[in-house]
């Protein structure tokens, strides 16, 4: 669900998973202009936010530009992750051309 509101005169969009969670904000004036409306992800956004759903509440911008836009932002713990992935992937893929060039190169 996608919640757009306005917060010290500027527009802002929220992704939340339902209304009770900026209703108290609206409430206490903290927020106005509070709606709602439903939306459909594609699947690589909707892959991206299984990837990170344990992500802390804490990092949400990180997660949302992931999410969202498939930026990771650097100096982040997912910049971290990602960078280990990548590097892992590496040696899987050097393991096995290694492993075949030996196997190829095995009778000479």
């Amino acid at each position: 669900m996608l919640a757009t509101y306005t917060h010290n005169d500027v527009e802002k969009e929220q992704y939340i998973e339902n209304e009770q969670r900026l209703k108290p904000y609206e409430e206490m004036g903290h927020i106005t202009n509070l709606s709602f409306q439903d939306v459909e992800h594609e699947p690589d956004i909707l892959a991206r936010l299984e990837e990170v759903k344990n992500y802390p509440e804490s990092e949400w911008e990180t997660v949302s530009e992931y999410v969202l836009n498939n930026k990771v932002l650097p100096g982040t713990a997912l910049e971290m992750k990602k960078k280990q992935e990548q590097t892992e992937a590496l040696i899987q893929t050097t393991a096995v051309a290694l492993t075949e060039f030996i196997f190829a190169n095995a009778g000479e």
